[in-house]
């Protein structure tokens, strides 16, 4: 059976292996909550132009002498687990990657379930995490908390600035917070629909701040001198995450770091192992 792959992405880890398949000339449906998510899983690729009503663009792969024609679709839009279990109904894959982000887990139990339902191979990208447990946090400084709400209630009885750099989709669970509009500068992505969220939320000016991350360490510094931070509210996202260049950056500015725990992740595999399971099943397809 030829290999078809359904890959969520969306993370680095996803592009990473969005772009493999196109180097490799595996067919693949790639999904993507956002337009801008496509933009970038698209970059200096050519492709067709979106028609109006259709779900996917359709990409033409280039292909070595031998192989057989191959294209990669790529899908925006939010799915729910109904949504999932539809498209994997229509394209039939041979395999589930779900290269979602690490807290993304509501996603993740969905694609999980519908590839169950289905009875399709599942497997999950882990990010490597870039601490060793509760005594490296003590000896960091940092705070976790176990989820936004938590943080909220943490911050509320501490004065002072805080740089929220864990996107703007639960930023709603911070409005609560004494101060909200004064003390919080969120960073996040250059998507339109992200800054009229914050912009009704009651952010406004420089309290938006819309770049496309990772950041090194030196821009990290920069952005919390430049708001005053006393605390920075992160996620540990990895070192693809940029999340080590934000913790040095906020011990050189005096800030203190508030972590949102990582969602139990379960069993996966590297995105490096990933690609040596898809050669596999490519070799098996053309052997």
């Amino acid at each position: 059976m030829k290999q078809k792959v359904m890959l969520f992405a969306g993370t680095t880890e996803g592009r990473q292996l969005y772009e493999f398949l196109v180097e490799r000339g595996i067919d693949a449906g790639v999904y993507v909550t956002t337009a801008y998510g496509e933009q970038i899983l698209s970059h200096e690729k050519q492709r067709l132009p979106r028609t109006a009503g259709q779900p996917y663009v359709q990409q033409q792969l280039p292909y070595t002498a031998g192989e057989p024609d191959s294209a990669v679709r790529i899908h925006t839009g939010r799915l729910d687990r109904e949504g999932m279990e539809e498209q994997m109904k229509q394209y039939a894959p041979t395999l589930v990657i779900d290269a979602t982000h690490p807290y993304a887990d509501v996603a993740t139990v969905n694609i999980k379930e519908a590839s169950s339902i289905l009875h399709i191979p599942y497997i999950r990208v882990l990010r490597a995490s870039c601490r060793d447990g509760s005594e490296q946090l003590m000896q960091e400084g940092l705070t976790e908390v176990a989820d936004i709400r938590a943080a909220a209630a943490w911050l509320e009885n501490t004065c002072g600035n805080i740089l929220v750099t864990t996107g703007s989709k639960e930023l709603q669970k911070l409005c609560g917070l004494t101060g909200f509009s004064e003390r919080v500068f969120a960073r996040i992505l250059p998507i339109p629909a992200m800054l009229e969220k914050c912009c009704k939320l009651g952010l406004t000016g420089k309290h938006i701040i819309c770049m496309q991350g990772p950041f090194s360490e030196e821009m990290n510094y920069a952005m919390l001198r430049e708001v005053d931070a006393a605390f920075l509210l992160t996620k540990e996202s990895g070192t693809a995450g940029g999340y080590p260049e934000k913790v040095a950056a906020a011990k050189r500015a005096n800030a203190a770091v508030v972590v949102i725990r990582r969602p139990e992740a379960g069993d996966g595999y590297a995105v490096e192992q990933v690609k040596r399971i898809l050669l596999a099943k490519d070799g098996n397809d053309h052997g």
